[in-house]
């Protein structure tokens, strides 16, 4: 791949100069009975863009696209190869994603855009069989594969001496193969080194297309000493490829571009108040031992820093600031490092109680204590909690006033014959779930990281051919752009603090300003709706389009 430090060179590619027999090519590809069955339509700003792709990879230059969830870049990226194809027939075109359910997704499309292509996938069910890797990759016109799968039958030697076949290589949620700062270096490094094993045993000569909701092409701020997370994302990207951005305006996609009317249903509950209540009294208790043991130090520093000071061994040194503002150091010895333990649970708790309530509380003279989900006993101190009087020692997700409002939902909108999303955080939470909602009388679907690529999509498959389905998928199933268009609404559990992440998550049912579609967002009492405020306010400052209406449910 070039790389330069030229600022990345915009391309706008008006409609009547675009190229008519790619028209004529790509008009054709939509006259089939899956994209009327799937109420696919071809919009002109995808063709122009996919056109506008080709041409710039037959010039030989590399081309990035940007633009917001839900608008088809998926679609868009499968018309590129089989435009491509058209024009090349002898050429190759790898497709890479960062994830399993998009591998699946990428080639669900595929199949039906480029009917006269082979179009074919590398899978993890494929990782044991060698011979059976080499002949995917041998006999595909177009393959869809994670960077990981083929960056390791590259390094197997499996595939060493045909990779070098392909000749223009499509990247979807690029962003992810970039590390821009240090809050993403743990998924992004990973990311980033699987790309670059990859890019060394493609050809020289090939050109790439990346595409992606955030790749930081449109940040138009003027400089400033600190550049933002966008535009450092595009600087690196730059470097990298030096691409062509193809710039669509915002009119073109204007009625489709998401919107999410957000139901925000505030729910009171007494067992919540007093474990939060509970929680507060221990970390502050926790809170005066530390002060104790060091001296008194600054609560929001402990905070942000205890997981790491945790995590370290003991008998060290370390900066915290002190009560008055200033940095001091001190010393951390087993029983100051075990009270920063004791103080990131406490932290985490709340996460707990509020999306796992759990049944298992015991009482004891004022003392109380809760068993998380990893079987763990977690004390808290000096308020009176419920009682438990079962003498097994299991796990146990108690009924309250969230899970009433979530089975009230998902039931009013199944009489509505309509499908809906559930999205959940955890697998345990899914599993505590199942029976409370299987009283709804409504099909369920399940897709989790545990399920294989071929259940995956019998999932997805059965839920959209379900009349009032509802699937329940924990968060990151799917990864970044995961599209189920044919769900109707979604419920969030609990909102999440990322407004970027919470925005991905819920375009996956591809709301738009013509057809918006209701996004419901449980909240247990101040802080959650804390939470979903914060995010909205962030996407408000973003231009993101959403609107957030309010029911207390008592």
């Amino acid at each position: 791949m070039r790389k330069s430090r030229k600022p990345i060179k915009r391309s706008r590619s008006p409609a009547s100069k675009s190229n008519p027999t790619l028209w004529a090519i790509a008009k054709a590809l939509f006259a089939n009975d899956v994209a009327r069955d799937r109420a696919y339509t071809l919009r002109r700003y995808q063709v122009e863009t996919a056109i506008r792709a080709v041409e710039i990879a037959l010039a030989g230059r590399n081309a990035g696209i940007e633009l917001p969830t839900g608008t088809g870049k998926t679609l868009i990226a499968c018309l590129v190869a089989a435009l491509w194809k058209k024009l090349r027939p002898t050429s190759r075109v790898l497709l890479i994603v960062p994830s399993r359910t998009l591998v699946v997704q990428h080639f669900d499309v595929a199949l039906w855009i480029a009917k006269s292509l082979m179009v074919d996938r590398l899978t993890d069910d494929q990782s044991g069989d060698p011979g059976a890797l080499r002949r995917t990759i041998l006999r595909s016109d177009l393959l869809v594969s994670t960077p990981g799968i083929l960056a390791g039958a590259v390094a197997r030697g499996i595939a060493d001496d045909v990779i070098a076949s392909f000749d223009l290589v499509i990247v979807d949620e690029f962003d992810q193969f970039v590390v821009v700062d240090e809050t993403d270096r743990e998924t992004a490094v990973r990311y980033a080194e699987l790309w670059q094993r990859l890019v060394r045993e493609l050809p020289a000569a090939a050109r790439y297309l990346v595409k992606s909701a955030t790749l930081g092409f449109s940040s138009h701020q003027p400089k400033r000493r600190v550049m933002t997370k966008a535009q450092r994302r595009s600087a690196l990207i730059g470097k990298l490829l030096n691409p062509v951005a193809i710039t669509v305006p915002e009119q073109s996609y204007a009625a489709v571009i998401p919107f999410k009317p957000i139901q925000m249903s505030r729910v009171h509950d007494g067992n919540v108040a007093v474990l939060l209540e509970a929680v507060d009294v221990s970390k502050g208790k926790a809170h005066l031992r530390l002060d104790e043991a060091i001296g008194p130090v600054d609560y929001k520093d402990v905070e942000r820093r205890a997981p790491q000071l945790c995590e370290g061994a003991a008998n060290r040194s370390a900066q915290l600031r002190s009560g008055a503002g200033a940095m001091r150091s001190i010393f951390i010895t087993s029983p100051v490092r075990q009270a920063f333990c004791s103080i990131t649970k406490l932290m985490m708790m709340p996460q707990h109680i509020l999306e796992d309530l759990t049944r298992d509380l015991g009482a004891d003279f004022g003392d109380c204590k809760i068993k998380t989900r990893r079987n763990e006993i977690a004390y808290l101190e000096d308020v009176p909690i419920l009682r438990d009087d079962r003498d097994d020692d299991h796990f146990y997700f108690l009924r309250g006033q969230k899970t009433d409002a979530l089975q009230a939902i998902v039931t009013a909108r199944a009489k509505a014959r309509e499908r809906g999303v559930l999205f959940l955080r955890t697998i345990t939470l899914l599993e505590g779930l199942k029976p409370i909602l299987a009283a709804a009388r409504l099909p369920l679907f399940e897709l989790t990281g545990e399920k294989t690529d071929h259940e995956r999509k019998v999932a997805i498959d059965r839920f959209r051919k379900s009349t009032n389905g509802l699937l329940l998928m924990t968060r990151t199933t799917g990864g970044r752009g995961l599209d189920l268009p044919f769900a109707h609404y979604a419920v969030f559990y609990s909102p999440k603090s990322d407004p970027v992440t919470m925005w991905q998550e819920m375009s996956r049912i591809r709301s738009t300003v013509s057809t918006p579609k209701d996004i419901h967002v449980l909240c247990y009492g101040d802080r959650e709706v804390s939470v979903l405020q914060q995010v909205v306010s962030a996407l408000l400052a973003e231009n993101r389009r959403v609107t957030c209406s309010q029911m207390d449910i008592p």
